[in-house]
């Protein structure tokens, strides 16, 4: 070992003290993602549900729910039960970019955070990618309102310009908030319950 900060007149061993924990996660059944962000650059149906298998953990300071990106696959042509596609249903073989996309989204006291994620699509203007913080910690950040956790309805809501969207080829890859709410509802019945509500 050698270096400015190391003695030459001192050996022996330095403990250090590292603190971690393992999350363990648990699958909680098929959930229903409504996406409001690929409508900012595109005139798609941001109420198209799209079926996900859902995880759930939980931490010290928060609950997290973690599930892969639909729109890293092609969407089957049927719907199941509650009226969700398996994907999605707008894309074609040639926009899916292969790889593991994981949507992970924190709630804590202050609300709900989406990870930056890819999403494993590109529809000529690069991968799009979304989430709530964006920017480089160096430099500039530009932080979006948190969403919201109705833990009684099952619901997790980004309400419009509360989500960022970009293309990696578009605009030079810069961040836009996205023109429509999101909605990731933990069930079946809750996703039902909140189109009762709506009429």
């Amino acid at each position: 070992m050698s270096g400015d900060n190391v003695s030459e007149y001192t050996s022996g061993y330095n403990e250090i003290s590292v603190n971690f924990s393992i999350i363990k996660w648990e699958s909680i059944g098929t959930g229903y993602y409504l996406d409001g962000t690929v409508s900012t650059f595109f005139g798609v149906d941001p109420s198209m549900p799209m079926a996900v298998k859902l995880e759930r953990a939980e931490t010290a300071t928060s609950v997290r729910f973690r599930f892969d990106s639909p729109f890293a696959r092609v969407a089957t042509e049927t719907v199941d039960e509650y009226g969700g596609y398996d994907g999605y249903p707008f894309n074609e073989e040639s926009d899916v970019v292969p790889g593991k996309y994981l949507f992970t989204i924190d709630v804590t006291s202050q609300g709900a955070a989406l990870s930056p994620v890819d999403l494993g699509m590109d529809w000529g203007y690069g991968m799009f990618s979304i989430g709530s913080v964006y920017g480089n910690l160096s430099t500039n950040i530009a932080t979006y309102p948190l969403g919201t956790y109705d833990e009684k309805a099952g619901c997790i809501t980004f309400p419009a310009n509360s989500l960022y969207i970009k293309m990696a080829d578009y605009s030079e890859g810069a961040a836009s908030p996205c023109a429509n709410p999101s909605y990731l509802y933990l069930n079946g019945d809750a996703y039902l319950e909140s189109l009762e509500a709506a009429k």
